[in-house]
């Protein structure tokens, strides 16, 4: 089973970062989407973005914890 990377929140970025065994650093974000809502009319609670972006510059060898990594649950705030 594959191990997901730690991952800390910073409160004023809002962002997610984890570091890969490569030393590639990763950022995420969920970001608020109002779309649908603003399309249909309706009041539609709870969709979001994410936006995974790799900080580093290197090149990331195939790794696949990074996806195990992202579909980890982040825990309730």
């Amino acid at each position: 089973m594959l191990l997901p990377y730690n991952y800390q929140f910073n409160e004023n970025s809002k962002f997610y970062y984890f570091t890969t065994k490569n030393k590639i650093e990763y950022r995420v974000a969920f970001i608020i989407d109002e779309t649908f809502s603003a399309i249909s009319g309706l009041d539609i609670n709870n969709i979001f973005q994410i936006v995974i972006e790799k900080v580093t510059d290197e090149l990331e060898k195939l790794d696949i914890q990074v996806s195990a990594t992202v579909h980890r649950k982040a825990p309730e705030k």
